[in-house]
């Protein structure tokens, strides 16, 4: 039994004698990120958050207060706003005629804008012998 024992000894020996130099997961792996810039960005949020939050639901409640009614005073009578120049449909609701709408003012062309002449606007014939070049 020795003899077997001394095998598997030196065995193992062989097998963990070829060891590698340096820290081999220290190079395969990415390094380990540290978790403080985590924290505090999510603390920093939080706390933006919050704060929006809180100033939203400051401005949504309002608390009604009671209204204080100002005696009218008799001279002073509410008056109804005419606007002049408006036609009135109260005489036309009655009839069963269409109402007409002036109509829209033409716009000029864009020819018209610029001052270009009709002339100035055609395209050359190409009946001409002469060849462009592009």
């Amino acid at each position: 039994m020795s003899q077997l024992r001394e095998q598997l000894l030196s065995a193992q020996l062989g097998y963990h004698a070829p060891i590698y130099p340096d820290d081999l997961a220290t190079q395969l792996l990415p390094p380990k990120r540290q978790l403080w810039p985590r924290i505090v960005a999510t603390l920093i949020a939080g706390a933006i958050a919050a704060a929006i939050v809180i100033m939203l639901l400051n401005q949504s409640i309002v608390v009604p207060q009671a209204k204080q009614r100002k005696p009218v005073d008799p001279e002073l009578s509410p008056t109804i706003a005419v606007l002049p120049g408006l036609p009135s449909l109260s005489s036309r609701v009655n009839d069963d005629q269409p109402v007409f709408l002036p109509s829209l003012p033409a716009l000029p062309s864009l020819n018209d804008v610029m001052g270009v002449s009709e002339k100035e606007n055609e395209r050359p014939s190409k009946t001409s012998g002469s060849r462009e070049s592009l």
